[in-house]
Formats: C-alpha cells, sequence, structure tokens
C-alpha cells in the first residue's frame, strides 16, 4: 500500500499497474491471518468486478482463469490457500453485473 492509500484503492492501483486492468471492488470476501514463526500475513479478499482496461502483463509472465474446483491443483502460498475452502462453501460465484 503507498501513504495515504486505502486496502480498495491498493488493489485498484495494484491490479491497473500490474495487469492494465480496471476493476470495481464490489466488497470484502474475506479476511485471513496466518502467523508462521517468522512472519505474519494479512490477506484481504475482495469481491472484485473488470470494468475496464485490457489485460496485458506487466510484471508478470503468465495467467489463467480457473473454476473453484480446480484452484487446489494451483501452486498457492499458504495463506492463499486457506480461502479455497471459504470459496467452496459458496456453490456458486455472486453475480455482480447490475450493480
Amino acid at each position: 500500500m503507498e501513504p495515504g492509500e486505502g486496502l480498495e484503492e491498493s488493489i485498484v492501483r495494484e491490479i491497473k499497474e500490474e495487469l492494465c486492468l480496471d476493476i470495481c471492488v464490489r466488497g470484502l470476501f474475506r479476511h485471513i491471518r496466518q502467523q508462521d514463526r517468522d512472519f505474519s500475513i494479512d490477506l484481504h479478499a475482495f469481491w472484485c468486478e473488470i470494468c475496464g482496461g485490457t489485460l496485458r502483463l506487466l510484471e508478470h509472465v503468465a495467467f489463467m482463469w480457473a473454476n473453484i474446483s480446480e484452484l487446489n491443483r494451483i501452486d498457492f502460498t499458504k495463506a492463499d490457500r486457506l480461502l479455497i475452502p471459504h470459496l467452496e462453501e459458496l456453490g456458486e460465484l455472486p453475480d455482480f453485473r447490475g450493480d
């Protein structure tokens, strides 16, 4: 996060800088705290919708879209993996069209 920037502003800026996409933040999905012996991670996962731009990888070498059922096969960090059960509980993802 940049000084004076909120969580939602930060994710909007980061996605724009790294993927050239404009996103609309639709709300907090889950806040995860992972504590290890040497460090801790505070992960805020937001529901977001692409609302403009064209995907261009500026800081990454690859991307993929995945269904919830495919997430366990992806090499995520430990903190990211803690989100998967919460997504699986949903049954289906929210539809923000029309908001």
